[in-house]
């Protein structure tokens, strides 16, 4: 199957299941949809993002045409961060290429600012994470790291959602095969019960590489921001790295010791 032809069934199925309160089909170009993915593994790194992009459906099929022209001219199948920074087998051409890697990704950041409405993410401190989960219970009351970061871009999409009266008509995706997987997909559906939360795999929907785009990027800033070298005249370079996407309208947070213990003490978490 061909990844145009992948995404062409996924928007039939956004419009499937995008209705209103009479029941009736709504148009696809008002029905919003978000993609989220993880950068990072909370058993291997210290730093975990959950990150993406809400857009309309019609906005989402423009983006991705544009994409997979921006990646047909440099050659590339798919965009995988990972492989991309450590300059691996297709990837390899932009190994030690500073110009070469700043052009794609002003392309890409530009393609995604175009095509986007809004950008969430959050992000985990993991130290800080098992540090409060000494002394609270929670990882049993709120759920383990990817947990944690998921139900907060989750919280912020519902949000915008209800601020832009949509809430009836959305759908979230979220990449899956993720750690802890089962147990976000348990804590979100009464939020948004299936289908209209669906975690799908990433091939043939260019939405994901978007959303691991920013994930990568900010799980990035914030290592740098926690290294022992930062500096505070960094954060322009920081910001800087994001591209275009740092013009997008964005709900960032990053989940530090002293902001776990505070929604740990707002939810009447148990102390351990």
């Amino acid at each position: 199957m061909s990844a145009r032809y992948s995404f062409i069934e996924h928007l039939a199925h956004s419009v499937l299941f995008s209705r209103c309160h009479d029941g009736a089909i709504i148009s696809m170009f008002k029905a919003a949809t978000a993609y989220f993915d993880a950068s990072g593994h909370p058993d291997q790194h210290n730093v975990l993002t959950v990150g993406g992009f809400l857009s309309r459906v019609d906005k989402w099929g423009r983006f991705e045409d544009e994409w997979a022209e921006i990646l047909h001219e440099y050659g590339i199948s798919a965009l995988h961060m990972t492989d991309y920074v450590s300059g691996r087998g297709e990837f390899a051409k932009f190994k030690g290429n500073t110009p070469l890697r700043n052009r794609l990704q002003l392309q890409l950041s530009e393609c995604i600012k175009k095509n986007t409405n809004k950008s969430i993410r959050a992000t985990l401190i993991l130290p800080d994470y098992r540090a409060v989960n000494k002394h609270f219970k929670l990882q049993e009351k709120i759920g383990p790291p990817y947990v944690v970061c998921s139900m907060m871009c989750l919280i912020e999409t519902l949000e915008w959602a209800r601020r832009k009266k949509c809430d009836d008509t959305l759908l979230c995706y979220f990449e899956d095969g993720d750690k802890d997987k089962g147990e976000f997909k348990k804590k979100s559906e009464g939020m948004l019960p299936p289908p209209r939360l669906q975690f799908l795999q990433k091939d043939g929907i260019n939405a994901f590489q978007a959303a691991d785009f920013v994930a990568w990027k900010t799980k990035a800033n914030v290592e740098k921001w926690l290294s022992e070298s930062y500096h505070p005249d960094q954060r322009h370079d920081l910001a800087r790295s994001l591209g275009s996407v740092g013009a997008i309208p964005t709900e960032a947070k990053v989940l530090t010791f002293e902001g776990l213990i505070g929604i740990c003490l707002y939810l009447g978490v148990e102390r351990r």
